[in-house]
């Protein structure tokens, strides 16, 4: 498995987990692991090299790690 797969995996995991601590009203827990899933997606999509044969995946990547930089209340 790539690294690529390896953060976004784990990414997926701890955004799994951070839905399930938003059902359970577990605010504080479901922001601090948005939190690190946003900092494996952002790594998994800054290892995607910046070329057009790597689209879609690399935007995608990014999508998804904005969105968990939203989850994470990281808004700069």
């Amino acid at each position: 498995m790539s690294k690529v797969q390896e953060f976004h995996e784990q990414a997926m995991i701890l955004s799994d987990q951070a839905m399930v601590a938003r059902h359970h009203n577990e605010n504080e827990r479901a922001i601090v692991l948005s939190r690190q899933a946003f900092e494996y997606e952002s790594q998994a999509a800054a290892l995607i090299p910046n070329d057009k044969k790597a689209e879609p995946t690399r935007s995608i990547l990014y999508c998804s790690a904005a969105s968990l930089a939203y989850d994470a209340q990281e808004l700069w």
